[in-house]
C-alpha cells in the first residue's frame, strides 16, 4: 500500500535537493549573520569599555529598546541614559570585558564582567545581555546583572556569604 503512494523515483531524486538547498541556505546565512551579530556585540562591549555614550546609543535602531535589572522596563535604546551612563561619569576606574558570546537566531547573548571604582568603593559586576539584531543594529536588548554593586553606592552592603 505504501509503495503505491510513493512518488516515482525520478521525482524522489528531485525532492532530495530541497532539504539540501534549505540546509545550505540556513547554514551559510547563519555564518554570515553570526559574524555580523558578533561584530555588533563587540562594538557594544567596546562602547561600554570606552564609556562612549553616543557610540552605544548609535548601536540601536531608532525604535530599538533597552531594558536592564535597574531600569526594569524597556526604554528607548537610542536615547537611554541608564545606570551605566551615570556610573561611567562617576567612576575613576572602569573596565568592561566580554567573557563569552553565543550567537542566537537573529541576535546573540553576551556574558560580560565589569569593574568600577567610585570614590573608595570597588564595584564588580557580572551579567548577561541578550539582544536581537536587525540591519546591523540592536533591535532590543535585555541586560541582566547582579544589582548588588549598585546598592553599594547607596549604602555599605555586606559581601555575599558574610555573616551579619
Amino acid at each position: 500500500m505504501l509503495e503505491a503512494m510513493a512518488a516515482p523515483r525520478s521525482l524522489q531524486r528531485q525532492w532530495l535537493w530541497i532539504p539540501v538547498l534549505v540546509l545550505g541556505a540556513v547554514l551559510f546565512s547563519s555564518v554570515r549573520s553570526s559574524a555580523e551579530v558578533r561584530e555588533l556585540a563587540n562594538r557594544w562591549i567596546e562602547a561600554c569599555q570606552r564609556r562612549d555614550e553616543s557610540a552605544m546609543r548609535a548601536l540601536f535602531l531608532p525604535q530599538g529598546t533597552y531594558e536592564d535589572s535597574v531600569t526594569g522596563k524597556p526604554v528607548a535604546g537610542a536615547g537611554h541614559s541608564g545606570p551605566w551612563i551615570n556610573l561611567w561619569r562617576d567612576a575613576t576606574v572602569w573596565r568592561f570585558a566580554l567573557e563569552r558570546f553565543v550567537p542566537l537566531l537573529d541576535g546573540g547573548l553576551v556574558e560580560w564582567t565589569a569593574h568600577a571604582r567610585v570614590g573608595q568603593t570597588d564595584l564588580d559586576f557580572r551579567g548577561i545581555a541578550l539582544f536581537g539584531a536587525h540591519d546591523g543594529k540592536i533591535a532590543w536588548m535585555r541586560n541582566y546583572f547582579d544589582t548588588r554593586a549598585f546598592l553599594k553606592l547607596l549604602q555599605p552592603v555586606p559581601e555575599r556569604g558574610a555573616t551579619p
